[in-house]
Protein backbone atom coordinates (compact mmCIF):
# COMPACT_ATOMS: atom_id res chain seq x y z
CA UNK A 1 0.00 0.00 0.00
CA UNK A 2 1.04 3.53 -0.52
CA UNK A 3 1.54 6.07 2.13
CA UNK A 4 -0.16 9.84 2.36
CA UNK A 5 2.66 10.89 -0.04
CA UNK A 6 3.27 8.09 -2.01
CA UNK A 7 5.88 6.00 -0.56
CA UNK A 8 5.63 1.96 -0.31
CA UNK A 9 4.84 1.13 2.37
CA UNK A 10 3.36 -2.80 3.87
CA UNK A 11 0.37 -3.24 4.81
CA UNK A 12 -0.46 -3.01 8.38
CA UNK A 13 -1.71 -6.06 10.61
CA UNK A 14 -4.93 -5.62 11.34
CA UNK A 15 -4.62 -5.16 14.48
CA UNK A 16 -2.43 -2.60 14.34
CA UNK A 17 -4.38 -1.00 11.52
CA UNK A 18 -6.82 -0.76 14.43
CA UNK A 19 -4.83 0.74 16.75
CA UNK A 20 -3.66 3.61 14.68
CA UNK A 21 -7.38 4.19 13.69
CA UNK A 22 -7.82 4.27 17.50
CA UNK A 23 -5.23 6.66 17.87
CA UNK A 24 -5.90 9.06 15.49
CA UNK A 25 -9.87 9.19 16.73
CA UNK A 26 -8.78 10.18 20.05
CA UNK A 27 -6.41 12.81 19.02
CA UNK A 28 -8.84 14.12 16.80
CA UNK A 29 -10.85 14.22 19.70
CA UNK A 30 -9.21 14.78 23.29
CA UNK A 31 -6.99 17.72 24.07
CA UNK A 32 -3.23 16.79 23.42
CA UNK A 33 -1.65 16.14 26.54
CA UNK A 34 -4.74 14.58 28.06
CA UNK A 35 -2.87 12.54 31.22
CA UNK A 36 -6.16 10.68 31.83
CA UNK A 37 -7.07 9.12 28.64
CA UNK A 38 -3.48 8.55 27.84
CA UNK A 39 -3.00 6.40 31.26
CA UNK A 40 -6.03 4.69 29.69
CA UNK A 41 -4.21 3.94 27.00
CA UNK A 42 -1.39 2.51 28.53
CA UNK A 43 -2.94 0.54 30.03
CA UNK A 44 -5.82 -1.13 27.88
CA UNK A 45 -4.61 0.12 24.14
CA UNK A 46 -6.14 2.78 22.43
CA UNK A 47 -9.22 0.59 20.36
CA UNK A 48 -10.33 -0.61 24.23
CA UNK A 49 -10.09 2.94 25.61
CA UNK A 50 -11.79 4.54 22.55
CA UNK A 51 -14.75 1.84 23.03
CA UNK A 52 -14.73 2.87 26.74
CA UNK A 53 -15.05 6.45 25.80
CA UNK A 54 -17.81 5.69 23.21
CA UNK A 55 -19.28 4.39 26.04
CA UNK A 56 -20.14 6.99 27.68
CA UNK A 57 -19.10 7.06 31.19
CA UNK A 58 -21.00 8.78 33.76
CA UNK A 59 -17.97 11.15 35.02
CA UNK A 60 -17.05 12.00 30.56
CA UNK A 61 -17.70 15.96 29.76
CA UNK A 62 -21.07 15.49 26.99
CA UNK A 63 -19.09 17.46 24.61
CA UNK A 64 -16.21 14.47 24.19
CA UNK A 65 -19.10 11.97 23.88
CA UNK A 66 -20.76 14.26 21.21
CA UNK A 67 -17.04 14.78 19.22
CA UNK A 68 -16.60 10.74 19.26
CA UNK A 69 -20.43 10.09 17.82
CA UNK A 70 -19.21 12.72 14.79
CA UNK A 71 -16.01 11.25 14.30
CA UNK A 72 -15.76 10.29 11.12
CA UNK A 73 -12.29 8.72 9.79
CA UNK A 74 -12.73 8.60 6.39
CA UNK A 75 -13.44 12.48 6.81
CA UNK A 76 -10.60 13.07 8.88
CA UNK A 77 -7.90 11.26 6.27
CA UNK A 78 -8.97 12.91 3.18
CA UNK A 79 -8.99 16.22 5.26
CA UNK A 80 -5.32 14.98 6.28
CA UNK A 81 -4.74 14.06 2.32
CA UNK A 82 -6.44 17.42 1.26
CA UNK A 83 -3.75 19.94 3.75
CA UNK A 84 -0.79 18.07 2.08
CA UNK A 85 -0.57 15.84 5.29
CA UNK A 86 0.08 12.43 6.46
CA UNK A 87 -0.79 11.41 10.35
CA UNK A 88 1.73 9.50 12.21
CA UNK A 89 0.90 7.67 14.90
CA UNK A 90 2.47 5.62 18.32
CA UNK A 91 2.33 2.38 16.02
CA UNK A 92 4.24 4.10 12.98
CA UNK A 93 7.46 3.73 12.50
CA UNK A 94 8.20 7.09 11.29
CA UNK A 95 6.75 8.05 15.28
CA UNK A 96 9.60 9.95 16.59
CA UNK A 97 10.11 7.58 19.74
CA UNK A 98 11.86 10.37 22.06
CA UNK A 99 7.99 11.83 22.18
CA UNK A 100 7.18 8.52 24.28
CA UNK A 101 9.54 10.42 26.90
CA UNK A 102 6.02 12.68 27.94
CA UNK A 103 4.55 9.27 29.50
CA UNK A 104 0.63 9.74 29.77
CA UNK A 105 0.95 12.74 27.85
CA UNK A 106 2.77 11.69 25.07
CA UNK A 107 0.47 12.55 21.74
CA UNK A 108 -1.92 9.80 20.18
CA UNK A 109 -0.58 11.15 16.53
CA UNK A 110 1.30 13.87 14.28
CA UNK A 111 0.22 15.38 11.45
CA UNK A 112 3.20 15.56 8.97
CA UNK A 113 4.06 17.86 6.12
CA UNK A 114 7.07 17.53 3.66
CA UNK A 115 8.98 14.21 2.42
CA UNK A 116 11.41 14.04 4.94
CA UNK A 117 11.20 11.16 7.55
CA UNK A 118 10.21 12.46 11.21
CA UNK A 119 11.85 9.66 13.12
CA UNK A 120 15.05 10.70 11.32
CA UNK A 121 14.87 14.01 11.67
CA UNK A 122 14.43 13.85 15.78
CA UNK A 123 17.20 11.55 16.25
CA UNK A 124 19.49 14.42 15.68
CA UNK A 125 17.30 17.54 17.07
CA UNK A 126 16.98 20.57 19.54
CA UNK A 127 14.33 23.11 20.56
CA UNK A 128 15.16 26.57 20.15
CA UNK A 129 12.08 28.46 21.86
CA UNK A 130 11.48 31.19 24.13
CA UNK A 131 9.22 34.49 24.63
CA UNK A 132 6.99 35.45 22.16
CA UNK A 133 7.30 38.97 22.40
CA UNK A 134 11.01 39.16 22.26
CA UNK A 135 13.76 41.84 21.59
CA UNK A 136 15.16 41.89 18.60
CA UNK A 137 18.71 41.37 19.97
CA UNK A 138 16.97 37.91 21.38
CA UNK A 139 16.04 37.21 17.93
CA UNK A 140 19.47 38.00 15.69
CA UNK A 141 20.56 35.42 18.82
CA UNK A 142 18.32 32.55 18.28
CA UNK A 143 18.79 32.85 14.13
CA UNK A 144 22.48 32.92 14.95
CA UNK A 145 22.04 29.42 17.49
CA UNK A 146 19.70 27.80 15.17
CA UNK A 147 21.85 28.57 11.76
CA UNK A 148 24.97 27.27 13.48
CA UNK A 149 23.22 24.26 15.00
CA UNK A 150 21.48 23.36 11.48
CA UNK A 151 25.40 24.09 10.16
CA UNK A 152 26.22 21.39 11.90
CA UNK A 153 23.72 18.76 11.12
CA UNK A 154 21.21 19.42 14.40
CA UNK A 155 17.81 19.24 13.47
CA UNK A 156 16.60 22.36 14.72
CA UNK A 157 12.46 22.35 16.60
CA UNK A 158 10.09 25.48 17.08
CA UNK A 159 6.75 25.64 17.77
CA UNK A 160 5.84 27.90 15.76
CA UNK A 161 4.79 30.65 17.33
CA UNK A 162 5.53 34.12 17.42
CA UNK A 163 9.10 35.41 18.37
CA UNK A 164 11.54 33.20 19.46
CA UNK A 165 9.92 30.63 18.14
CA UNK A 166 9.55 32.07 14.65
CA UNK A 167 13.03 33.47 14.43
CA UNK A 168 14.49 30.43 14.89
CA UNK A 169 13.66 28.50 11.85
CA UNK A 170 14.40 32.05 9.68
CA UNK A 171 17.97 31.45 10.45
CA UNK A 172 20.10 32.00 7.52
CA UNK A 173 19.49 30.79 4.14
CA UNK A 174 21.41 27.68 3.07
CA UNK A 175 22.83 26.66 6.52
CA UNK A 176 21.05 23.86 6.55
CA UNK A 177 17.22 22.39 5.78
CA UNK A 178 14.51 24.45 6.98
CA UNK A 179 13.02 22.60 10.49
CA UNK A 180 10.04 20.73 11.32
CA UNK A 181 7.75 22.83 13.67
CA UNK A 182 4.74 21.43 16.27
CA UNK A 183 1.33 23.04 17.18
CA UNK A 184 -0.96 21.36 19.71
CA UNK A 185 -3.77 23.12 18.18
CA UNK A 186 -6.14 22.34 14.60
CA UNK A 187 -4.27 24.56 12.55
CA UNK A 188 -5.47 25.25 8.78
CA UNK A 189 -2.63 27.47 7.45
CA UNK A 190 1.02 28.28 8.49
CA UNK A 191 1.62 29.56 11.48
CA UNK A 192 2.64 32.64 12.47
CA UNK A 193 0.42 34.01 9.55
CA UNK A 194 3.09 37.70 9.17
CA UNK A 195 6.43 35.75 9.65
CA UNK A 196 7.95 34.25 6.10
CA UNK A 197 10.12 31.24 5.96
CA UNK A 198 8.97 29.69 9.32
CA UNK A 199 6.27 26.43 8.81
CA UNK A 200 5.51 26.81 5.57
CA UNK A 201 9.20 26.82 4.54
CA UNK A 202 9.74 23.71 6.04
CA UNK A 203 8.40 21.29 3.53
CA UNK A 204 9.49 23.43 0.52
CA UNK A 205 13.19 22.77 1.67
CA UNK A 206 13.32 19.34 2.53
CA UNK A 207 12.10 19.27 5.70
CA UNK A 208 8.93 17.95 8.32
CA UNK A 209 5.94 20.08 9.86
CA UNK A 210 4.69 18.44 12.52
CA UNK A 211 1.46 19.26 14.16
CA UNK A 212 -0.38 17.55 17.30
CA UNK A 213 -3.52 17.91 16.24
CA UNK A 214 -5.73 17.95 12.54
CA UNK A 215 -4.23 20.49 10.73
Amino acid sequence: CLDDVGRLMPAPHPAVRAERDALIALAHCLEPGDARTGRLVARSGAVRALAGLRGGSADRQEGLRARLADFSLDDALAAAHAAGARIITRVDREWPTQLDDLGDQTPFALWAIGAADLRLLALRSVAVVGARACTPYGEEVARGWAADLAADRWTVLSGGAFGIDAAAPASRPGAAQRPPSGSPRPRRRPRPRDRAGGRAASPRHGGAAGRRKDP
